[in-house]
């Protein structure tokens, strides 16, 4: 019964609003520890999900993008664009945002 204390976590976690990534991690080192695993098989645990599920490599490979965007000034221009935007109020941009999704 103990193995089932990842649950509880993830509930509290995502109740509490932190961050998904690291409440999902902690809830699976805290189950893997509850199931009696060594760190070593905790830590070989996950590796073998991500080589299992390689997608997930993806957000690996849009770090360097970001990098590169902003390297090259994106933040510059973002704030350029928004300085530019006088009239745009939080709902303005919340219902625009809405109407192009």
């Amino acid at each position: 019964m103990g193995v089932l204390i990842g649950v509880p976590s993830v509930v509290l976690g995502f109740a509490l609003r932190f961050n998904a990534l690291l409440v999902v991690t902690i809830a699976g080192v805290a189950t893997g520890m509850a199931g009696g695993l060594q760190t070593v098989e905790i830590v070989s645990a996950f590796g073998k999900a991500f080589a299992d599920h390689r997608y997930m490599g993806l957000i690996w490979l849009t770090l360097p993008v970001i990098a590169l965007l902003e390297r090259n000034g994106l933040k510059q221009q973002a704030r350029h664009l928004i300085s530019r935007l006088h009239a745009a109020t939080t709902g303005r941009v919340l219902s625009s945002r809405w109407s192009v999704r």
